[in-house]
Formats: C-alpha cells, structure tokens, sequence
C-alpha cells in the first residue's frame, strides 16, 4: 500500500508564500503603478460622489489594491473599509466633505503603507 507524506501547503496568498520562501529580493513597484492605484481610488470616490453606490466603491478599491506589494497581508484593505465605513457614517451625520476627506485619507494610507515597505526594504519604488 502506498503512503503519502502529510505537507503543511502554503497560505493561498501569493505574498505569503514568497515571504515563507526566504528569498530577500524586494519587489519593484513602479511609480507609474503606484499612480494607476491612486488614480483608481479616487475615480471609485468621484463615481460614489455621482452614484451613491457603496457596492462600487468597494469593487473599484478592490480592483486595484492587489497591486500595492503586501497591502493585503498588513492589513491595508482592512484600512481603507474601516475608512469608508466611517466615510459613510459621516454623510449620514451630513458632514460636509466626508467623501473628499475618505479619498485623501484612502490615499495617505495607501502611500504610507508603501514608504514603510519601501523604508523596510521589501520593495523597490522606481
């Protein structure tokens, strides 16, 4: 009879398998990408401004924050909901300019998510 060895698999996450892979090559991040990203989120907040569909909003965020390297494994995805989430609980309370201020705070997150990767050596920004 034949046997098989029981193998741990790695997370699904392609980010945590290269981190369980001990390579030390950072990941190169390109400026234009990183501007693609930000340009992306706040399209998704100009088109929540005309629609009022948080469903959107969501799907266009994500669309896109799986190219920010290791985003989804510090928890930036994380972040950036509870940062609409607040978004919306403020224009339910009528606060003016609650969607402007989400989509800077969702860039300054994103960004400095970045520079702490970049600062930590885990990715490359050119």
């Amino acid at each position: 009879m034949r046997t098989r060895a029981y193998r741990p698999e790695a997370p699904a996450g392609l980010e945590d398998r290269s981190l369980q892979s001990g390579l030390s090559h950072p990941v190169v991040l390109l400026r234009r990408q990183l501007n693609v990203v930000i340009d992306h989120f706040q399209n998704g907040f100009f088109l929540y401004t005309r629609y009022h569909d948080l469903v959107q909003l969501h799907s266009e965020i994500d669309d896109v924050i799986v190219n920010i390297p290791f985003g989804r494994l510090d928890g930036l995805d994380v972040s950036i909901d509870r940062i609409v989430d607040n978004m919306v609980q403020e224009l339910h309370a009528h606060v003016p300019g609650a969607i402007r201020s989400a989509s800077n705070q969702v860039t300054a997150a994103t960004l400095a998510e970045v520079r702490a990767r970049v600062q930590a050596g885990d990715v490359v920004l050119r």
